[in-house]
């Protein structure tokens, strides 16, 4: 997913099993982080999806955590997305 405001890229990756790989590239940094999403996959895809179909703005967070709970999060807010 390319920023609409910034040159930065979010990449999903290297599917295996339960597994994948997150990466957040800017023209300052690259990051690279294998997460566990065990049955949760199916909750953050559902996630970007809500993003996409109200891309006008939603009342309150949504929020996706990794299995591991600090592995990788993904919370988005009606002005904001945030990856950390």
């Amino acid at each position: 997913m390319k920023s609409g405001n910034t040159a930065a890229i979010l990449t999903f990756s290297e599917r295996d099993g339960d597994c994948f790989s997150v990466t957040y590239e800017s023209p300052s940094v690259k990051l690279r982080k294998r997460v566990w999403g065990y049955t949760d996959c199916e909750f953050l895809v559902n996630l970007f999806e809500f993003i996409a179909k109200e891309w006008k703005g939603w009342d309150g967070a949504q929020e996706w955590v990794s299995i591991e709970g600090e592995s990788w999060r993904v919370r988005a807010s009606p002005i904001m997305v945030k990856y950390y």
